[in-house]
Order: structure tokens, then C-alpha cells, then sequence
């Protein structure tokens, strides 16, 4: 449900993870992954980095990803997401 209703905003889809233990519910899993960009002018002359959100498809919760890792993963370069990079934003109930 929280895949859903993350594909409902104005994020485009990164794909998945490499494996990685959730820090919320501990099992081992892929996280799926999504870009959200501020497309107003003020973040464009800013030059505001776009949100990187991930959501584990184990128990929903959803994260805040180091822009940092999204910047690689957009430019392909091999990267390896580390529970460290993630934030929570919500834990399912």
C-alpha cells in the first residue's frame, strides 16, 4: 500500500536496491526505490538536491535516502545502500 501511494506523487521510479536488512523490521530484503524533485524555480536556482525516498516491501516502511546515494544510482555507478543512508519517515503500524 505505501508503493502505491508513493507512485501517486510526482517521483520518478529508480528501481530497486541491492539487498539490504531493513532497519525497521530487521529482515533482509530489497528496497524499492524513488526520486522526488522540487520542480518549482526557487529549488532550480537553489540547485535543491531531489528527495531520495525508499520503502521496504516487508513490513512498508518508508525512508528518507542519502541524496548522495541517488546521485550515484542515477549516474549508474555502482553503489551499495547501507543502513546508515537511511532515515525513517514512517513506520507502518
Amino acid at each position: 500500500m505505501a508503493i502505491k501511494s508513493i507512485e501517486n506523487l510526482k517521483t520518478t521510479d529508480l528501481g530497486n536496491s541491492d539487498v539490504l536488512v531493513c532497519p525497521v523490521c530487521g529482515k533482509a530484503t530489497e528496497m524499492r526505490l524513488f526520486e522526488n524533485e522540487d520542480a518549482s524555480m526557487v529549488a532550480h536556482f537553489l540547485k535543491k538536491p531531489s528527495q531520495g525516498i525508499a520503502v521496504c516491501p516487508k513490513c512498508a516502511a518508508v525512508f528518507d535516502v542519502n541524496p548522495h546515494y541517488i546521485e550515484e544510482k542515477k549516474n549508474g555507478t555502482v553503489c551499495t545502500l547501507e543502513p546508515p543512508d537511511l532515515s525513517v519517515i514512517v513506520k507502518s503500524t
